[in-house]
């Protein structure tokens, strides 16, 4: 296996910066040869330096215009294998931009309600109206990802599911949303060093459950699967992006960038005052 410390090869990253390439454009795509981090950093790439700065000042401009404008909405899911930093991404964004413009939804285990429905019924109730940023915690992609990896899906009906993602998904963008999927990229000793200090940490110790340790052993099928699911469900309309995340300030701002591209690429006009500006005085 290579060094998941470099770049993927022969395509995968542009060259000094932090644009990604999008799945379903790279070559010979394997995900359990795509890195976890990136070596190449730069000082003026720090958490407070100056570009980083003027990058999320761009983002709160670009949102600004999304919310006021209603014309268009961004859907950004996040997906990794368990201690990715789904949580901490969503934190990071929160907390860096307006919180008015993004609404955020965490998918766990169906209700009965939920259940009586297709897997797709409650993804729908909560897309993203004209206007919105909406963050995904997981998503419509859990349903193939845990019938396949723990119960045993057949693969013709995992090829079904698919196909209804792509379709729903299309459905999506029809309507004006862009879509941005990121696979958080960790390694497995970076599950384990996160895994160990919540074990060690009795402030922490809840985040931990059975299931993520039994799931910790299926590591190779989920890779798989993800694999399996990004190489059918990466679109033009709808990409996957496999962002670094064992260095969580380095993940952050691929976050950042893919953002920056998504809502640079829809071309939201400013918003325009009303036809009675120019008649109104202001009084000093």
């Amino acid at each position: 296996m290579p060094d998941q410390s470099t770049t993927l090869t022969p395509k995968g990253w542009r060259a000094n910066d932090l644009s990604l390439m999008p799945v379903h454009e790279i070559s010979h795509f394997q995900l359990s040869s795509a890195p976890t981090r990136i070596e190449q950093t730069h000082a003026h790439l720090g958490p407070h330096g100056p570009m980083v700065q003027s990058m999320n000042a761009r983002v709160d401009v670009l949102l600004g215009k999304l919310r006021v404008q209603r014309q268009a909405s961004v859907l950004m899911i996040l997906q990794g294998m368990d201690a990715s930093g789904k949580d901490g991404v969503i934190r990071t964004l929160f907390s860096t931009f307006d919180p008015l413009s993004m609404r955020m939804t965490r998918f766990v285990n169906p209700t009965p309600q939920e259940s009586a429905h297709d897997f797709l019924w409650r993804v729908h109730q909560v897309a993203p109206s004209p206007g919105e940023l909406v963050l995904f915690n997981r998503s419509h992609y859990e349903e193939a990802l845990v019938q396949r990896v723990r119960h045993g899906l057949k693969m013709h009906r995992f090829q079904r599911l698919q196909r209804h993602i792509n379709h729903f998904e299309e459905l999506l963008s029809d309507a004006g949303v862009c879509i941005v999927k990121c696979f958080l990229n960790i390694s497995k000793k970076t599950q384990y060093e996160r895994f160990k200090s919540r074990l060690e940490d009795p402030l922490r110790r809840w985040k931990l459950s059975p299931m993520d340790l039994e799931d910790r052993q299926r590591w190779g099928l989920f890779i798989q699967a993800y694999e399996d699911l990004m190489l059918a469900t990466s679109k033009p309309s709808a990409p996957w992006f496999v962002v670094p995340a064992d260095d969580k300030s380095q993940r952050d701002l691929y976050i950042t960038q893919l953002l920056l591209d998504s809502l640079g690429g829809m071309d939201i006009p400013p918003p325009l005052p009303p036809p009675s500006i120019h008649a109104m005085h202001l009084e000093p």
